[in-house]
């Protein structure tokens, strides 16, 4: 299930940060944010306007890729996202986050979040209120535990992706 449904963010940012990357040619795009508190440290990062992450996003941005798996014969998508920050985090910042989740089945969502050094997990509802066959994907969740390092992180993400590949399965 992993290779086809997952959603892995890599980022190297410090707290939250406001990422811009617009291009006005076609490309993958994700608006929304995370937001991660682990035991009173708030990390995560904002896309307030559309942020390119393919090839063309400007120098220093985040960039990544997103494929949407469509499995016909169950009714189902699966989603694989990557993101990369521009460097290493500093500290608690959130360096990285995978999340999986089925369409049909939005309560088996896993969350796998680095924050710095140590990596947090946890099954929650994440739930895709938006899933297109032309490669629209939102995600969101709020409230969800995830455990490491012997503490508790809250996870709330609510992120829009466009134009993601579209693979059949």
């Amino acid at each position: 299930m992993r290779d086809i449904l997952t959603l892995t963010v890599l980022i190297a940012v410090p707290a939250t940060v406001a990422a811009i990357g617009c291009n006005s040619s076609p490309g993958l795009t994700v608006t929304g944010n995370v937001d991660i508190d682990a035991n009173g440290t708030p990390t995560g990062f904002v896309f307030e306007q559309p942020a390119r992450l393919d090839g063309a996003a400007p120098n220093g941005a985040i960039t990544g890729s997103c494929t949407l798996t469509s499995a016909p014969a169950q009714s189902a998508y699966g989603i694989v996202v990557d993101l990369y920050g521009p460097s290493a985090a500093e500290g608690r910042a959130l360096r990285s986050i995978t999340i999986m989740t089925r369409t049909d089945a939005p309560a088996n969502g896993t969350i796998e979040a680095d924050l710095g050094a140590d990596t947090f997990r946890g099954t929650c509802t994440v739930d895709t209120p938006l899933v297109t066959a032309d490669g629209r994907v939102s995600l969101h969740t709020e409230g969800c535990s995830i455990e490491g390092a012997g503490e508790t992180a809250t996870v709330a993400l609510d992120l829009t992706f466009e134009r993601c590949t579209v693979q059949t399965r």
